[in-house]
Parts: C-alpha cells; sequence; structure tokens
C-alpha cells in the first residue's frame, strides 16, 4: 500500500470535502472553536491572520467576515481554488492579503501575524510537527495567538485496538503514527496526548493557554465548561497558545 501526503489526499478529495463536514459532530465543532477564538480575541477587526492549512477557506473566511485580513496557506491546490471561489462568492477576497499554495514549511514569507491558524489538524498532518510550530512562531507578533487541533492518541488507541493490526499498534506506541484515509487514499497521521501537546507548544516558543477536548457534547455550553475533563475520550483536542 502506498501511502500519500496528506496534502496529495486532500488534493483528490477537494470536490466533496465540505459536503463531509456537515454532520452535527462537525457544527458542535465549529461553535466550539468559533466560542473558544472569541472568547480570547473578542474582536478580529483589521488582525492580520495567517490560516495554515486552510483547505477550502472555511475558517478564513469566517475571520474575514469578521473584520480579519487573511493570508491563507494550503498545499493542496484543489482546496486552495475552492477557498478562492468562495471568497469570490462573498465578496471578500479584499480582505486576503495572499493565496499561497505552499506546505507550512517551505513558506517564504516574512510579514508577522497576529493570530496563526492550525485548525484541520495540521500538526497531526504534517512530517514534522516541531519544526512547524517554531516556523509558526516565527511568523506571530510577540503575544500573537495560535488556534489548533490535532487528532487525539487515545482516540487512534481505541481505533487500532478494534480495527488495527499488530503492527498498526507497535508503530503507534513507538512513534504516535497511524494510516488513515478512505477509499480515495491513505496517509500516515500523528495522534497527540495532553502532555505531548503540552511539552511541544512550551519547547517550541509558546504559552499554553487552553488544550481542550473537541465537541464531546452535542450542546456547545457543556463543551466549553466540561470539554478539559474528557481530554482523553475525544476523537479531537482543541489548543490555544500564545507567542512568549
Amino acid at each position: 500500500m502506498r501511502l500519500n501526503r496528506s496534502y496529495e489526499y486532500y488534493d483528490r478529495i477537494a470536490p466533496i470535502y465540505d459536503s463531509m463536514y456537515k454532520d452535527d459532530y462537525w457544527k458542535s465543532a465549529h461553535e466550539q472553536i468559533k466560542r473558544t477564538v472569541l472568547k480570547y480575541v473578542p474582536s478580529l477587526d483589521g488582525l492580520e491572520v495567517v490560516d495554515i492549512g486552510a483547505g477550502t477557506g472555511t475558517w478564513g473566511l469566517w475571520f474575514a467576515q469578521l473584520g480579519a485580513c487573511v493570508t491563507l496557506v494550503e498545499p493542496a491546490r484543489n482546496m486552495l481554488e475552492i477557498a478562492k471561489r468562495k471568497f469570490e462568492s462573498n465578496n471578500l477576497t479584499q480582505k486576503v492579503r495572499r493565496f499561497i499554495c505552499s506546505k507550512i514549511e517551505d513558506l517564504e514569507n516574512y510579514q508577522q501575524y497576529d493570530i496563526a491558524l492550525l485548525l484541520g489538524d495540521v500538526l497531526s498532518y504534517v512530517e514534522v510537527p516541531d519544526l512547524v510550530l517554531r516556523k509558526v512562531a516565527k511568523l506571530l507578533k510577540n503575544r500573537g495567538f495560535v488556534f489548533g487541533t490535532v487528532d487525539n492518541y487515545f482516540s487512534y488507541l481505541k481505533d487500532v485496538i478494534i480495527y488495527g493490526t499488530l503492527n498498526d499498534f507497535k508503530r503507534l506506541q513507538d512513534v504516535g503514527r497511524l494510516p488513515i484515509g478512505s477509499e480515495y487514499g491513505v496517509f500516515e497521521a500523528k495522534g497527540f496526548t495532553e502532555e505531548e501537546l503540552r511539552a511541544l507548544l512550551k519547547l517550541s516558543g509558546f504559552y499554553v493557554v487552553e488544550i481542550t477536548s473537541l465537541a464531546v457534547f452535542m450542546d456547545t455550553e457543556l463543551n466549553l465548561k466540561f470539554g478539559t475533563y474528557f481530554n482523553r475520550e475525544a476523537e479531537h483536542l482543541l489548543y490555544v497558545a500564545v507567542k512568549k
């Protein structure tokens, strides 16, 4: 079985990507993320935001609608083309600094931003997460925020026990990675524990503000109030950090 790069996989599924995230779980997840962003940054008007792994532009568009100026970075060209069309159809192209088809590791951009987004489990899908976080730290202004999500190691562990092979289990134990995907292809991704994610953020120059489970409840208020109690049960973890 040939493993794809994660961006090769997402380039392939770009036409159906948005339709995969319309169920109640993802509606709850998106609402929790929005509420979390606005809790820490109540006004986005005029802020500079870099959306890394921007995908089809869902998050960049939301930030632009609230007044931010956005730079979208996405290595899957087909995903980025959809993002461009979304901004055009919403008459918000004036809020876009640049659409950049690139991996974050290869990005040459010396502008500094108020907020960096690593939503869509970017750290789980890149090859060297610590390298990516160090790059993000360089892109952020002092006291700039990063908002992101990762796949949860304990969710991977449950899946590999139920569905995986002994080799999958051993690889997960050794490096925290598993092959994931669908009939459209397979790529390897990394699951994080809360402790591992917290340590990685600190080593990369960030102060950890919050790490919580994502959408363990359908009710946003419950997620905001009790999410941190379910960090070993959730499929994904949501994190907030500030550049030191």
